[in-house]
C-alpha cells in the first residue's frame, strides 16, 4: 500500500522539463508541422488560388483601400455573384507579397508562408494543451502528452489543404488569432478582456468563423474561473454580457458591410441545401456532417473539392441512414459524457468536444446556406479537439488494460501512418492535375472534377481532351452551365458555329442569368451573320452587369464595325478605354484610322502606349498612324519598339513599307527580308523584296 501511495504521489507532482527537452520537444514539432508538406512545395498556383490570386485585380492596385471594400475573391461585395467573404486580414498578407512584380516563385513563397504560420499554430497549441492538463488536473499533463498531441495534430492529412492551398491561410490566421485569444483566456487576469475583443475581431477579418472564439471563450470561463456552485452571480453576469456584446457588435458589423444579404450559390455547390423534402433535407445534412467526422477519423477518402455529385443526397430509405444513426448515438453519448464528468469536476472532455464543434458551427448551413458540401480547410482547428479526446480515450484505455504498452505501440503506429497519408496526400497538391486526378478516385461521380480536367487540358491547347472530359462532366450533370459554356467555345473555336450556337443556347436557357454565356452566343451569332440576334445577347449580357461588363463592350463595338455603324462602335471603344480595355484601345485605333482620323487615333494610341507600355499591337498601331502622318522618324522608332517586345511578321512588313516610302530602299529590303525569315509563305513580302531588289540593282548600274 506504501508502494502504491507513493506511485500516485509522484503522480501528481509536477513534470518539470529540462532546456534541453524542451527545445528538443520544440524541434521536433516544428519539423512534424513543416516537413510533411514539402512534397507539396510548387511554383504552380493550384485550384482556389488562380481566381482569388493569380487573377484578382485587387491584389495588383497600389493602393490598400481596395482590400476592404471587395470579397476575398477581389468581387464586389453587393454584386449578385459575390461570395460574401470577406476577410481582409488575410487578403492584406497576399498584397504585401505581391507588392513586388509577380515572380515565378511567388506562389512558392506564399506557401512557404503557410506552413511557418502551421508552425505556429502548432507550438501554441503545444503550450495551450499543456495549460489546460495542468487546469484540469489529469495525470496525462506530463510533456511527452503534450507533445503527443500536438504532433498528431501537426501531421493530419487534412492540414494538407490549407497549408498547400494558397487560399487556405485565411484557415490557419484565423486559427493563429483563435489560439492568441485561447492563451489569454486562460490566464486569471482582469485586463485580458480588451485583448480577447481586438484578437477575436482581427480573427473574425481573416476568416468568418473568428467570431465562434466567444462560443470557446465561454466554455473555458465556465469551467476554469466561474465558481460552479454560485453561476448566476454578479460576475457570470458580467462575463455574458461582455460576450453577448462582443457577439453582436461583430456580427452587426460584418452582416452590415455585406449589406444584411445572404450569399447565393448554385445548386451544384451544395445540392443537400435545395432539397425540398425537410425530413430528407435534415437526413442529408446529417450525412454529410457524419462524413466531416469521418475524414477527422480516417482521413482517407480526401477531396479538393466535394460538390455536386460527390455525396449522393438521401431522397429515399438508404443504408447510409444507419451511418447517420451511429453518428447521433456517437453524438448524443459524447455530450452526456462531458456533462456527466463536467458536475464532477472534470472539464477536459467538454472543452474537448467544444473544439471540435465550436468553429465548425458556421459550417452547418443552419444560421447560413454555406456554398458547399464538405470542405477540408473548415475543418483545422476542429483536428485539435479530435485529437484530445483520442488522446482522453487513450489514456484512459492504457490505465485499465493489462499491457498499456500494446497501446501506446498502437498509437505510434497511428502516427505513422498519418505521417505517411499527409506525404501522399501533399504530392497530389504538387500540381492542379495530380489534384484533380486524385480527385477522381474519391468523386467519380463530381462533374465539377472533370470540367477542371477540361480545362486544364484547354489551357494546354489540347482540345480534343478538353471536349472528352467537358462532354463527360455534362453527361453526370446535364446543367452544368459552365461545362456546356466553355464547350460552346471550344465547337466556336472550331469553326462549329451551328454545334456552339445550340450549345450555348442551352447554357442561357438553365442559366439565364449567365452574362458570359449570353455573350458567348452574342459572337456565335455574330459569326453567323445573324447581327440582330448578336446584339440582342450582348445587350442582355451587359444588363446582367449593370454595364460593367468591358469584354462585352469590346465585343459590341466589334459587332457595330461590322454592322457599319461606326459612331456606335466608336462609342463602345470609349467605354472601354474608361476600364483601361487592352483591346479596346487597339480597335479604336484601328477604326479611326480607317475612317481617316489619323490626329484623333495619334492621340488615343499615345494614350493607349502610355498606359500599356508592354503591349507591341498597340506601339504597332501607333507606328501605322504615325507613318500615315509622314513622320517617319517617330513612326520607324515606334516598329522598332513593337519588334523589341515581339517579333511579327506585319511589323517587320509594315517597316519596310515605311522604309519605302520614306526612300530607305536597303532597310526597306532588310525589313522585308527580315518579313521573309519570319513568314516564308508572306507573299507580300516576298514580292515587295524582289521589287526593292530591282529598284537598288537599277541604282547601282545607273552609279
Amino acid at each position: 500500500k506504501l508502494i502504491l501511495l507513493d506511485s500516485l504521489l509522484q503522480e501528481m507532482k509536477p513534470h518539470r522539463m529540462s532546456a534541453e527537452s524542451r527545445v528538443g520537444h520544440m524541434m521536433l514539432l516544428l519539423a512534424a508541422s513543416s516537413l510533411p508538406f514539402v512534397p507539396g512545395l510548387s511554383k504552380e498556383f493550384i485550384f482556389d488560388d488562380n481566381p482569388a490570386i493569380l487573377h484578382n485585380k485587387v491584389l495588383m492596385s497600389n493602393s490598400v483601400a481596395p482590400l476592404f471594400s471587395t470579397d476575398y475573391w477581389g468581387g464586389n461585395l453587393s454584386s449578385r455573384t459575390s461570395h460574401k467573404s470577406y476577410r481582409p486580414l488575410t487578403s492584406l498578407t497576399f498584397w504585401l507579397q505581391t507588392r513586388n512584380p509577380m515572380t515565378p516563385s511567388i506562389a512558392l513563397e506564399m506557401k512557404l508562408v503557410n506552413i511557418v504560420i502551421n508552425c505556429l499554430n502548432s507550438v501554441c497549441i503545444y503550450i495551450i494543451v499543456g495549460t489546460i492538463l495542468k487546469l484540469c488536473r489529469l495525470k496525462m499533463h506530463r510533456p511527452q502528452h503534450c507533445l503527443s498531441i500536438s504532433l498528431m495534430f501537426a501531421i493530419h492529412p487534412v492540414h494538407v489543404e490549407p497549408v498547400l492551398s494558397i487560399v487556405g491561410r485565411a484557415d490557419l490566421l484565423y486559427a493563429l488569432l483563435f489560439l492568441a485569444a485561447t492563451l489569454l483566456a486562460l490566464r486569471q487576469s482582469g485586463t485580458k478582456f480588451f485583448s480577447i475583443s481586438l484578437l477575436t475581431a482581427c480573427s473574425m477579418f481573416c476568416k468568418e468563423q473568428g467570431i465562434l472564439f466567444f462560443l470557446f471563450f465561454a466554455v473555458l470561463q465556465y469551467s476554469f474561473f466561474q465558481k460552479k456552485p454560485n453561476i448566476i452571480s454578479s460576475q457570470s453576469g458580467r462575463l455574458f454580457l461582455y460576450i453577448l456584446a462582443n457577439v453582436m457588435i461583430l456580427a452587426y458589423v460584418r452582416l452590415s458591410l455585406i449589406k444584411f444579404s445572404p450569399p447565393k450559390f448554385q445548386q451544384g455547390d451544395n445540392p443537400a441545401a435545395y432539397q425540398d423534402n425537410p425530413v430528407f433535407k435534415a437526413l442529408s445534412f446529417m450525412h454529410i456532417y457524419a462524413c466531416n467526422a469521418w475524414i477527422l477519423l480516417c482521413p482517407n477518402w480526401l477531396c479538393f473539392d466535394w460538390a455536386m455529385g460527390c455525396i449522393p443526397l438521401i431522397v429515399d430509405l438508404d443504408p447510409r441512414m444507419a451511418a447517420i444513426f451511429i453518428f447521433v448515438c456517437m453524438i448524443v453519448l459524447m455530450v452526456v459524457i462531458s456533462i456527466v464528468e463536467e458536475l464532477e469536476g472534470q472539464s477536459f472532455l467538454l472543452i474537448s468536444f467544444s473544439l471540435a464543434v465550436v468553429p465548425f458551427l458556421l459550417c452547418l448551413s443552419l444560421v447560413v446556406r454555406v456554398g458547399f458540401v464538405i470542405a477540408e480547410r473548415n475543418l483545422y482547428l476542429s483536428v485539435l479537439g479530435y485529437v484530445l479526446i483520442y488522446h482522453y480515450g487513450l489514456f484512459k484505455l492504457a490505465r485499465y488494460l493489462c499491457r498499456p504498452r500494446l497501446i501506446y505501440c498502437f498509437h505510434v503506429v497511428l502516427l505513422l501512418v498519418l505521417l505517411l497519408r499527409t506525404v501522399n496526400r501533399s504530392v497530389d497538391w504538387s500540381t492542379e492535375m495530380r489534384l484533380y486526378v486524385s480527385g477522381l478516385k474519391v468523386c467519380p461521380n463530381n462533374a465539377k472534377i472533370y470540367y477542371n480536367i477540361a480545362k486544364k487540358f484547354d489551357h494546354r491547347a489540347e482540345f480534343d481532351s478538353a471536349k472528352v472530359f467537358y462532354r463527360e462532366a455534362v453527361r453526370i450533370e446535364p446543367e452544368f452551365e459552365h461545362a456546356l459554356n466553355n464547350l460552346g467555345n471550344l465547337l466556336r473555336g472550331e469553326g462549329r458555329y451551328e454545334e456552339a450556337e445550340a450549345m450555348l443556347r442551352r447554357t442561357v436557357r438553365v442559366n439565364p442569368g449567365f452574362a458570359a454565356a449570353h455573350m458567348n452566343l452574342a459572337i456565335v451569332y455574330q459569326h453567323r451573320g445573324k447581327f440582330r440576334e448578336s446584339e440582342r445577347e450582348y445587350l442582355k449580357a451587359l444588363d446582367l452587369r449593370n454595364g460593367d461588363y468591358p469584354d462585352c463592350i469590346f465585343n459590341l463595338g466589334n459587332l457595330y464595325v461590322k454592322m457599319q455603324k461606326l459612331d456606335e462602335a466608336e462609342l463602345q471603344y470609349r467605354k472601354g478605354l474608361k476600364t483601361d480595355h487592352e483591346l479596346s484601345y487597339v480597335n479604336l485605333v484601328i477604326l479611326l484610322n480607317e475612317i481617316d482620323r489619323l490626329p484623333d487615333a495619334k492621340i488615343v494610341s499615345r494614350q493607349g502606349v502610355s498606359r500599356f507600355p508592354a503591349n507591341s499591337e498597340l506601339r504597332f498601331q501607333l507606328a501605322n498612324t504615325l507613318g500615315k502622318l509622314e513622320e517617319y522618324q517617330a513612326a520607324e522608332e515606334e516598329y522598332l519598339k513593337a519588334l523589341d517586345l515581339k517579333e511579327r511578321s506585319s511589323y517587320y512588313l509594315n517597316l519596310g513599307v515605311l522604309y519605302h516610302r520614306w526612300g530607305k530602299l536597303k532597310q526597306a529590303g532588310e525589313a522585308y527580308a527580315a518579313t521573309v525569315r519570319v513568314e516564308p509563305t508572306n507573299k507580300n513580302a516576298v514580292r515587295y523584296l524582289a521589287q526593292v531588289k530591282r529598284m537598288l540593282s537599277t541604282s547601282d548600274d545607273r552609279s
